[in-house]
């Protein structure tokens, strides 16, 4: 890790660009979704635990599900990506509502709400063990269906994405977010990560920033058709009535679990 750092930082870019094929095969069956029912809820939050856990980025919970105070918001939805009924990745879009989004804690996005810019903080990401050798394959999908939905269905402008250092290259070069700055003497609670690197993506400029940087890729690294054109992947967005902005998808008897999880001290309640 140490001797990757010290490469200059277009050819780390240019080392992980190489590494892309999104034509390889994926697990049969595999379909993206919201997590509507109970059970698809349960294995995400499941999977968001013990990946979470593994990489010693929470506690460990007497529920064994990883749940926020933000997973109680209606404006909180769970995507997540199945193989048959097996749910095998998982990320969950927090939209910007009452309780504000966990970068707050660390990082100043009221200069983006005074332009009155719609946010979303992109949380809970985890891919099955049984699909760990797919990890990088599967991640693409997972997120190209969250960019998705969150700029076509939530009407969001501004991603945030609070990672590890470590991927912190994935997320500039790769996805093409821009750093944060992080507010002096501040943390970010969500996580049990001492080293957390914050970073924002326009939806609204992105097909172009990512037409940009990929359009005179190889067709199997061309992550502008794979983000904003593609269609060969199994996405099954919302059916909605009416004209909404949220998809909260938890009945009165999950959100009473979830509350009741977080007021027996079993989850992180701080932002």
């Amino acid at each position: 890790l140490a001797a990757w750092k010290l490469q200059p930082k277009a050819l780390r870019i240019r080392t992980l660009r190489k590494q892309i094929n999104i034509e390889q095969a994926l697990p049969a069956g595999l379909h993206f979704k919201i997590a509507n029912t109970k059970d698809e809820l349960t294995q995400a939050l499941q999977l968001a635990q013990i990946s979470y856990e593994k990489e010693q980025l929470c506690e460990k919970s007497k529920s064994g599900l990883r749940i926020t105070k933000y997973h109680t918001a209606p404006t909180t939805t769970v995507l997540v990506g199945k193989v048959f009924d097996e749910v095998i990745a998982t990320v969950t879009v927090i939209a910007d509502g009452p309780l504000g989004l966990p970068a707050d804690a660390a990082w100043d996005l009221d200069q983006f709400r005074t332009k009155n810019l719609r946010l979303a903080e992109v949380s809970s990401l985890a891919i099955k063990d049984n699909y760990r050798r797919q990890k990088a394959l599967l991640l693409l999908p997972v997120l190209s269906f969250a960019h998705r939905y969150a700029f076509d269905y939530l009407k969001v402008d501004l991603f945030i994405a609070v990672t590890h250092k470590i991927v912190s290259d994935d997320y500039t070069g790769v996805l093409m977010f821009k750093p944060l700055k992080i507010r002096p003497g501040c943390k970010y609670n969500l996580v049990t990560d001492a080293r957390p690197a914050g970073h924002i993506l326009d939806l609204r400029t992105a097909p172009q920033v990512f037409k940009e940087q990929y359009e005179n890729c190889k067709p199997h690294q061309d992550l502008h058709h794979l983000f904003f054109r593609s269609s060969k992947y199994n996405m099954q967005y919302p059916e909605r009535e009416f004209t909404k902005l949220m998809d909260p998808v938890l009945s009165p008897d999950d959100l009473k679990f979830c509350i009741s999880s977080l007021t027996d001290g079993d989850i992180q309640l701080s932002n």
